[in-house]
């Protein structure tokens, strides 16, 4: 994923749009899309709305700054401050949109994890230097923990590999009472099945919200052939 050629000109109206902007983006053209994520609904969601009408009135009052560029927004919305809903949405927006920038965030777990994301996105697209990138601006450490973890396993030499065990000795460390999920992320690409579904279970015993999530999730589609996940679903409430 290359960034755009922004003029100074055009980066200043894109940051317009909030403070917290994250570029994902690949090659020039007519048509900018840019991803919103703000809590339209629930705990926040006056100031998001709020926001919403901020950019809108940028728009309305600016209508040549972006010019030669179309300018599309995807709006998304994340609900509440935990940062899993804003999780989903950043994973959404860029995979499915593909949009070229990210911004919103209003609450501090949705941008830390919208870094962790978009690194696991970029080494998915097998942008690997990319992601890594992303993953060592994240500041919350169990989300660069997980995602240097799996970039650096993905980039395959010994060195890298040995660094991604290093990442997860630290996350089951430090970080299995809350990261129970992510940690089954990282046994599952590495293709240890048993690994995989021990910390699923976990995460389900922890209440951890992102369990609910991961039918959905591309990352755990090697384990949907084994015969422990009709089982597993069954305990998340999924009947099918």
């Amino acid at each position: 994923m290359k960034t755009r050629n922004w003029t100074p000109a055009r980066v200043l109206a894109a940051l317009a749009f909030s403070t917290s902007t994250v570029l994902s983006a690949g090659a020039l053209a007519q048509t900018v899309k840019i991803g919103v994520v703000l809590p339209y609904t629930g705990v926040g969601a006056e100031f998001g709305q709020q926001v919403d009408r901020g950019m809108q009135m940028f728009m309305k009052l600016n209508p040549k700054a972006f010019e030669p560029y179309k300018i599309e927004i995807v709006k998304r919305d994340s609900k509440n401050p935990s940062g899993a809903e804003a999780k989903v949405a950043v994973q959404e927006l860029i995979a499915q949109e593909k949009v070229d920038l990210l911004t919103g965030f209003i609450n501090s777990p949705d941008a830390i994890a919208s870094r962790h994301v978009l690194s696991v996105v970029l080494n998915a697209m097998g942008r690997h230097d990319e992601a890594l990138a992303e993953a060592i601006r994240e500041r919350a450490e169990w989300a660069r923990l997980t995602s240097i973890c799996a970039v650096r396993w993905e980039m395959g030499t010994p060195a890298d590999r040995a660094q991604s065990d290093q990442a997860l000795a630290t996350m089951i460390e430090k970080h299995a009472g809350h990261s129970a999920i992510q940690i089954a992320h990282l046994f599952t690409i590495r293709h240890d099945v048993d690994a995989a579904f021990e910390w699923l279970s976990r995460a389900i015993q922890q209440r951890d919200p992102g369990a609910t999530y991961c039918n959905t999730l591309p990352f755990f589609d090697p384990l949907k052939h084994d015969p422990r996940w009709k089982p597993m679903l069954e305990k998340l409430g999924f009947k099918d």
